[in-house]
């Protein structure tokens, strides 16, 4: 049964209301009234009727049978394989799986003698000879025992030696489920050197994650971005405090808290349909699903190579079960991590085509236009707990409220060196050029090596950035099995938020400095060389030009609540549940942004003033390469911030615009309905059903406006509501215990996120450029289909294969376009549109074995490995004909970890693939790329004694570098490197 579990704002804003001339006419949504809402509840109501007419074929001539199955120290089993065979071992086709809560039920049964046999991977098959009597219901509760066996055990044709009771728990999740699902358990997790979700949930076939000075951080599955999954905590949905307001940082919840992560690839009709590329839960641990009271505490320290820093990390948790007939469960945990850090990076952000190198004016090459390296001091906190209380008033309800707080603090300095190359000065034709030839991948030649003279705009930036995201998510529900009848309603509040401030301060160099480029060696190492004019590497000949304190404040309120119900039959003497239910969700988003802005006052302050200039600064960037020359002084600094209105000047016009140009909020609320029907005949099940989804919208922000003297803005609100139906198809079929064959249709939907509606245009007279959302923008539609075989083989390992396939229709692309008219004719206007279609195809592989059969020592070896491949296509207008990949797809994808469990000894090597990366750009020749990204990490742990171990890890042994290029490898986009980090614990559980 599934389980669905004032805001502080900036300063007062001087502001003024006029026209929007010149950007043409916005057009408005028209609401749908609440034509969709009335269907929404009148598909409910109906299905609600139907459900209420189906009943048990010959209830009085027909039996049932039902039962809790728990493990040897009490904890509930999930995923349980029940099935009712006649006396002689013939399978009758009544069977079942247990449910969260352990439970499980057999219905419209003849009267008879009957074998009822219950399986679950790891444990030895249970057989109870049962009599089931005419409108009688029998109990039958099983206890199995899912200790580790070296021995055959026909009963599953052949056992499949899982190590760990949470392990074997998680496949057999896998198993039960009708559609194609992945289930990470707290046994594997903590077996890897991954310390957070993200990294945790990147372990799972067909789900990678983008690293983020050097942690997992976001995670995408089968080739889709971060920006198309859900993500939950015990069901419940998470907003997100990200600027697109859609993808969830997973590295905020650490794994030592999760008993499980729960990826979905074939969305149900009764799961949420804006899940384009899967739904990713997050599961908690309970008390009841606990071997009695447990208490857990383990205690990491960490070094970091390139910081040169150490770390540190804390977890603890505990669960007991209490009261007269251990009817209350409690569960508590917490956990503390602190990791230092540094990262190195060379990045060029832009390349454009020029016309003005002699020889190749017609092919117009790409050269760089910028060129900047970084340095940076990274302090990472996450702090976290919560607790999960239930209570069983009796063995078939249970009620829960459950509450969790997470948060990540991130304080980073940042050194930041930038050259303005082709972006603020000229090629110098006189002196040496080269360009190398195109490559096969755009067709487009490159400027490696040239001299910019004239350039105006090179500065260094000192940067402090303090970006605390927090967590808040409580819920509170009820489940209750009353045997043919399940009911479950849920109402849960997440409020996520960030408030992040940045204080920088810029450096500007006296124009006129000459400087070579060179990019002929290994291009993402491009060399530079300062000829003539100011000196970039000499302190006195840079000034304050700029002081900034940056303020983006991010509040996203989520407000669920759920009703779900079912009802289990028969039709033609095989089992029928028909389930019905509803959602709603309410999510409230507001963005708080805006700019304090100084400029140079009177007197000029110089990089040279002794308050200001670093002498230590880093003379081996990146691999030894570089120099960054003088930077800013971290604890100077402060006199600029504690004394900026005697020593600055206060530019109140530049800062009026800011606090307004990006601020908006927005309101969504989604009301859901849907109706299943599960049918099961002598191992083949088949699940059909429709969910329907009607959404009301509306945003509002301010429009900047300039006018001849002042800049003014005007309040833009926009309002709109659809409706959408997402019927679906779901079979599986276990050939034999061992083989089970699935295959799906189903249909989801891809909503923009507020960012991209807000109406309002931002205006940049200097560049003359425009930027502005789309607030006509529709909600994307994905068709997909999926079918995999599973194995599971104790003699040739588990192997599953898994091939999908996903149509999407008007998905969301940015566009470029010159406007020819009006005021602003000429201005280039950024925005983003629907467009046509979009495939992706893919594959999956899963091989996983433990080699028992091996002599002696030997048998303790294990093989666990995945991999993803997949292809796609999108059509756009800008790029005909070329079969741009999907915006943030990986081509490729998995992971091998080689083991060894025996004893008190546990160690694996992990090795972690991704590549390349793309993302698209408008321009042609401009599609970022990421280049393949390798990681090798180790575990091992050593069992001092029954309740203590020692434990040591290791991540990115390799030192690999994260590599980012425009169009081609001769075109540098980013390289940044992060090192290697090892830590040292003990853990200790009772």
């Amino acid at each position: 049964m599934s389980v669905f579990s004032n805001v502080p704002v900036l300063g007062q804003r001087a502001r003024t209301v006029a026209d929007v001339p010149g950007l043409g006419r916005i057009r408005r949504c028209n609401p749908v009234a609440h034509h969709g809402r009335r269907a929404v509840v009148g598909c409910i109501v109906t299905l609600c009727l139907l459900s209420a007419q189906v009943r048990a074929q010959s209830a009085a001539s027909s039996g049932s049978v039902k039962g809790v199955v728990t493990s040897e120290g009490g904890g509930v089993l999930e995923g349980v394989w029940v099935k009712l065979l006649q006396v002689d071992g013939q399978e009758t086709g009544y069977e079942a799986f247990s449910n969260r809560q352990g439970r499980y039920f057999l219905g419209g049964i003849p009267p008879g003698s009957y074998t009822l046999k219950l399986m679950h991977i790891g444990a030895k098959t249970v057989r109870r000879s049962i009599e089931v009597r005419p409108g009688a219901s029998t109990s039958v509760s099983v206890q199995l025992s899912l200790a580790r066996s070296d021995t055959p055990d026909d009963e599953w044709g052949e056992v499949v030696v899982v190590t760990g009771t949470a392990r074997s728990k998680a496949i057999m999740m896998e198993v039960a489920a009708i559609g194609k699902k992945n289930v990470l358990s707290a046994d594997k997790a903590g077996r890897s050197p991954d310390v957070n979700a993200a990294e945790g949930a990147g372990r799972l076939p067909g789900v990678y994650v983008d690293n983020d000075r050097g942690e997992g951080r976001f995670a995408s599955v089968r080739g889709a971005p971060s920006s198309f999954n859900r993500v939950k905590l015990d069901g419940a949905s998470l907003g997100s405090p990200e600027s697109d307001g859609l993808s969830v940082p997973l590295d905020v919840f650490p794994l030592a808290q999760l008993a499980q992560i729960e990826v979905s690839k074939s969305i149900l009709p009764n799961q949420d349909a804006n899940s384009v590329g899967g739904e990713i839960n997050l599961r908690t641990p309970t008390a009841f699903g606990r071997d009695g009271p447990a208490t857990s505490v383990s205690v990491y320290g960490g070094y970091h190579e390139l910081s040169d820093r150490f770390r540190g990390r804390v977890t603890s948790a505990h669960s007991t079960i209490f009261g007269g007939r251990d009817q209350f469960g409690v569960q508590l945990y917490g956990s503390f991590n602190r990791k230092e850090l540094s990262a190195e990076t060379v990045e060029a952000s832009d390349w454009d085509r020029t016309d003005e190198i002699p020889g190749f004016e017609a092919a117009e090459p790409f050269v760089i236009d910028d060129l900047e390296l970084r340095n940076m001091d990274v302090r990472r906190d996450r702090m976290g707990g919560g607790t999960v209380l239930e209570w069983k008033p009796t063995q078939s309800a249970r009620i829960y409220a459950s509450g969790s707080f997470n948060r990540f603090v991130e304080t980073e300095y940042r050194d930041r060196f930038v050259l303005q190359l082709d972006d603020g000065g000229d090629i110098d034709s006189t002196r040496d050029i080269t360009v190398a030839p195109a490559s096969d991948e755009d067709g487009i030649p490159t400027v490696t090596r040239a001299t910019f003279t004239g350039l105006s705009d090179i500065e260094r930036e000192w940067q402090r950035d303090y970006t605390p995201q927090n967590f808040w998510v409580a819920s509170t529900g009820a489940e209750i099995d009353l045997d043919q009848w399940l009911f479950d309603v849920a109402a849960t509040l997440s409020r996520t938020s960030e408030k992040r401030i940045r204080d920088v301060v810029e450096f500007g160099l006296a124009p006129g400095s000459a400087v070579a480029f060179d990019a002929t060696g290994e291009s993402y190492l491009p060399r530079f060389e300062h000829l003539s004019g100011p000196d970039p590497f000499a302190a006195g000949d840079y000034t304050l030009t700029r002081l900034r304190i940056r303020k983006n404040f991010r509040f996203d309120n989520v407000v669920t609540a759920s009703a779900n119900g079912s009802r289990r039959s028969t039709l033609l003497g095989n089992e029928l549940v028909i389930s019905t239910g509803a959602r709603v969700t309410i999510r409230r988003r507001k963005v708080d942004e805006g700019d304090d802005i100084f400029t140079e006052g009177a007197s000029p302050i110089g990089l040279a003033d002794r308050r200001f200039e670093r002498a230590e600064a880093n003379s081996s960037l990146v691999d030894g390469t570089y120099n960054y020359g003088p930077s800013v002084d971290r604890d100077g600094v402060g006199v600029l911030f504690d004394e900026r209105d005697d020593l600055l000047e206060f530019d109140q016009e530049e800062t009026t615009i800011s606090y307004s140009e990006d601020d908006y909020q927005a309101s969504e609320r989604v009301y859901a309905g849907y109706a299943q029907t599960q049918y099961r005949i002598r191992g083949f099940s088949a699940l059909g059903g429709v969910r329907v989804e009607h959404t009301d919208f509306d945003i509002s922000s301010f429009a900047q406006l300039a006018g001849a003297d002042e800049v003014t803005f005007e309040e833009d609100k926009r309002e709109s509501s659809y409706t959408n139906v997402f019927p679906g198809v779901h079979l599986r079929y276990a050939v034999t215990e061992n083989l089970i064959l699935r295959a799906s249709w189903s249909n989801t939907i891809g909503r923009p996120s507020f960012n991209e509606l807000r109406p309002s245009p931002n205006v940049d007279l200097e560049d003359q450029e425009i930027s502005q959302g789309n607030p006509d923008l529709e909600p994307f539609r994905s068709a997909n289909y999926d079918a995999s075989v599973d194995w599971y083989s104790d003699r040739f390992g588990n192997i599953g294969v898994a091939g999908f396939y996903k149509r999407i229709n008007g998905f969301l692309r940015d566009v470029e376009e010159e406007i020819t008219d009006g005021r602003f004719a000429g201005f280039t206007l950024s925005t983003v549109e629907n467009a046509d279609l979009g495939t992706l195809l893919g594959g999956e592989v899963v091989y996983n074995k433990q080699l028992k059969e091996l002599p002696g020592p030997l048998s303790g070896l294990g093989i666990d490995l995945n991999a993803t491949l997949v292809r796609s296509e999108v059509e756009t207008p800008e790029r005909e004909g070329e079969g741009i990949p999907l915006d943030g797809q990986a081509t490729f994808s998995g992971n091998v970890a080689l083991s060894y469990n025996r004893g008190p000894v546990f160690a694996q090597i992990t090795y972690g693939f991704i590549g390349p990366l793309f993302s698209f750009e408008v321009a042609e020749g401009e599609d970022q790329y990421e280049d393949w990204n390798n990681r090798l990490g180790i575990k091992a742990s050593y069992n001092l004694t029954r309740h203590a171990s020692l434990a040591f890890s290791a991540r990115n042994l390799t030192d690999q570098h994260l590599r980012r290029y425009r169009g081609n490898t001769q075109r540098i986009r980013e390289n940044e490197q992060n090192s290697w980090w090892a830590e040292l614990g003990v853990q200790a559980k009772f």
